[in-house]
């Protein structure tokens, strides 16, 4: 098995975005969507500029690091039972590969 976690503190990238394009003093749309699929929804223009010249950073806060690694789980008469403690907000992609 191979889990990987996507939360708060892996596999995202837009908190950072979104702070960035604030510190440049892009402005916020005055009915933005800040929950929206894309920062133009909530961003004036010039979010684009902040994305292009950090998309190295964007782009590595995007990875998914794997937390489990080949681990092996028992079948217990035909049955397989995961323990899965997620945090708030997250989800975990279980790999599971036949032996």
């Amino acid at each position: 098995m191979n889990e990987w976690n996507i939360d708060k503190n892996s596999g995202i990238f837009i908190h950072e975005l979104y702070k960035d394009v604030r510190n440049a003093g892009v402005g916020e749309k005055t009915n933005g969507r800040i929950y929206g699929n894309r920062p133009s929804d909530y961003f004036e223009d010039g979010w684009k500029a902040v994305f292009t010249n950090n998309l190295s950073k964007y782009t590595a806060l995007s990875k998914i690091p794997i937390t489990i690694k080949d681990s092996l789980v028992k079948v217990n008469e035909g049955n397989l039972v995961l323990k899965v403690d997620l945090a708030p907000h997250s989800v975990k992609l279980i790999e599971l590969i036949p032996q």
